[in-house]
C-alpha cells in the first residue's frame, strides 16, 4: 500500500489531464511569470521603503503580504509547470518505494493559504490605520483563521477528482475567500476615506495618489470576486467541458493581471517614487 503525502485520504481521488494544451501552456507561463516577478519586486520595494521610513507601518504590512502571496504563487507555478509536463493533475513526486508526494494540490493549498494571509494583513493595515480596534476585528480574525484551515483541509481535492461520495469543501473555501476578501477591503477602503486621503492630500501628488491608491482597491476588489468563478471554472475545465477550458485561462489572466496591477498601484500612490511620477504626473 502506496503512503499519500500530505493527506493519505488523497489516495483515493483520481488525477486530471492538463486542460489548456501547448499553446495555453505557453501563455499560462508567460503571463506567470511577468506576475510573479511583478509581485516579488513590488513587495521587496515596499520593505525596502519601510526601513527607510520604520513609522509608516504600511508599508510593512503591504510588503509581508505581497512577498507572502509572490512564494506561494510561486510555488503554485511550479506546480503548473509540473502539471504540464506530467499531464497529471496531482503531479505525484515519488519519495521513496512505499511513499509518494502530491505536488501540485498542496502548492494550491499554500496558494489559497497566502491569499488568506495577505487579506489578514489589508486588515491589519486598516486595523492599524484607523487607531482603534473594534469587536468586530476579533470576527473577522476568527474568519480569516478559519479560512486558512479550510484552504488546506484535505477535503478541497485540489485539481484531482474526488472520490465517489466524498464531501467537497470548495465551494465553502471560496465564500469564505469572499467573504474575508470583502471585509479586507472595505477595512482598506475607509482606512482610505478616513485617515490616509488626508495624508495623501498634503503630500506631492496628492490627488492624483489618492485616485491611483484607489484605483488599486478596485481592482483588489475584482480579484476578490473572480475568486469564486475561478475555483467553479476550474472543477469544470478538469472534467473536459471546453468553454469552461477558455472561460478558466481568461480569468486567470484577469486574476493575475488585477492582482499585480493593484500591487503597482497601491505602491505608487503610498511611496510616489520618481518613476510613478513620470507616468502619472507631478
Amino acid at each position: 500500500m502506496v503512503l499519500v503525502l500530505p493527506w493519505p485520504m488523497w489516495e483515493d481521488a483520481l488525477p486530471r489531464e492538463f486542460p489548456y494544451g501547448t499553446w495555453g501552456f505557453v501563455a499560462l507561463l508567460i503571463i506567470s511569470i511577468a506576475y510573479l516577478l511583478t509581485m516579488w519586486l513590488i513587495g521587496l520595494l515596499f520593505l525596502r521603503t519601510y526601513k527607510l521610513f520604520p513609522q509608516k507601518k504600511e508599508y510593512k504590512y503591504f510588503g509581508i503580504g505581497i512577498l507572502t502571496v509572490a512564494f506561494f504563487d510561486s510555488i503554485h507555478v511550479l506546480g503548473d509547470i509540473m502539471f504540464f509536463i506530467m499531464n497529471d493533475s496531482r503531479v505525484p513526486i515519488a519519495l521513496g518505494a512505499d511513499v509518494v508526494f502530491y505536488f501540485y494540490p498542496t502548492a494550491t493549498s499554500l496558494s489559497v493559504m497566502g491569499i488568506f494571509v495577505f487579506y489578514i494583513l489589508v486588515y491589519t493595515y486598516g486595523v492599524y490605520k484607523l487607531e482603534e480596534r473594534k469587536p468586530f476585528d476579533n470576527v473577522f480574525y476568527a474568519l480569516g483563521l478559519l479560512g486558512i484551515a479550510l484552504g488546506l483541509n484535505p477535503y478541497n481535492f485540489w485539481h484531482m477528482v474526488k472520490p465517489e461520495g466524498a464531501f467537497d469543501t470548495k465551494p465553502i473555501t471560496g465564500i469564505f475567500l469572499l467573504i474575508v476578501g470583502i471585509l479586507a477591503v472595505y477595512k482598506f477602503y475607509t482606512a482610505l476615506k478616513t485617515k490616509l486621503s488626508l495624508e495623501l492630500e498634503k503630500a506631492p501628488g496628492g490627488m492624483k495618489r489618492i485616485k491611483i491608491v484607489t484605483w488599486g482597491l478596485i481592482l483588489m476588489l475584482i480579484l476578490v470576486f473572480l475568486m469564486v468563478p475561478h475555483g467553479m471554472l476550474a472543477s469544470l475545465a478538469g472534467k473536459g467541458v471546453e468553454w469552461a477550458k477558455v472561460a478558466m485561462i481568461v480569468i486567470t489572466y484577469i486574476k493575475l493581471i488585477s492582482l499585480g496591477s493593484s500591487a503597482i498601484l497601491i505602491y505608487s500612490g503610498f511611496v510616489w517614487p520618481s518613476w510613478a511620477e513620470r507616468i502619472f504626473g507631478k
